[in-house]
């Protein structure tokens, strides 16, 4: 038996990793607490963030991958 195979379709992975049918409920049950809680909840490249305080670190994540956005002001 292939544990790995077996880990990946049950859902023992980070999102990003599993299996396409695990990946689509996961981010359906994260849409459903989303609106249940009311709370901001952004996945990039199937990492979670959410809640307020966590803007900040999708934010770095986005510049990270993207660079910055043209016309922003420079940090400082």
């Amino acid at each position: 038996m292939d544990l790995l195979k077996v880990w990946s379709v049950s859902g023992g992975l980070p999102l990003r990793e599993r299996a396409k049918q695990r990946q689509a409920y996961g981010h359906q049950e994260l849409r459903r607490w989303r609106e249940f809680l009311g709370i901001p909840t952004y996945v990039f490249e199937g990492e979670l963030f959410w809640g307020q305080d966590r803007l900040q670190m999708l934010e770095w994540r986005l510049t990270q991958k993207l660079g910055s956005p043209k016309g922003a002001p420079p940090k400082g």
